[in-house]
């Protein structure tokens, strides 16, 4: 899918982050929760027609912000009905704080089953939280196996 939306650098993007905590005084927690109602909806109105009942979502995740988001938007996805299986390139003991905080809040919610690299399951949507700016070198370990593994199986990715 080809978008409109522009580009930041990384250097930007730390910025951002920085102005909206520092300057704007928007937490961490409420960014993530933007981000995460944002790709909810987005997963929701472009990738299934509007209705997540039923929908299969397979959710990706690393360690940090983007897999707050992508955990976020999976608890929303689950309120609206649609089944969730989650990812986990870490062990959720390994996640930084607010993720944590999402994936423990998820867990409460849904109870998602979790899977590795090599058990994708079949879904109608695969939610990708693997990796965000601090990205360093090419992917490795599970979250590179997660990529492959989502590239090979055919189901869009948001």
């Amino acid at each position: 899918m080809v978008s409109n939306v522009p580009e930041v650098s990384r250097v930007q993007m730390l910025e951002v982050d920085r102005l909206m905590i520092e300057d704007y005084q928007i937490s961490l927690v409420q960014m993530m929760e933007n981000a995460g109602r944002a790709l909810a909806l987005v997963a929701k109105n472009v990738f299934l027609n509007g209705n997540a009942r039923g929908a299969r979502i397979a959710v990706l995740t690393g360690s940090g912000g983007n897999a707050g988001g992508a955990l976020t938007a999976a608890r929303r996805l689950a309120n609206w009905g649609a089944k969730i299986e989650v990812g986990m390139a870490r062990a959720p003991e390994d996640l930084t704080t607010v993720p944590k905080q999402q994936f423990a809040i998820l867990s409460e919610i849904a109870a998602p089953r979790v899977f590795e690299p090599g058990a994708l399951p079949d879904s109608d949507l695969i939610i990708d939280g693997l990796i965000g700016y601090s990205l360093n070198g090419a992917p490795r370990g599970k979250t590179a196996d997660f990529i492959r593994a989502a590239n090979a199986i055919g189901t869009p990715v948001l």
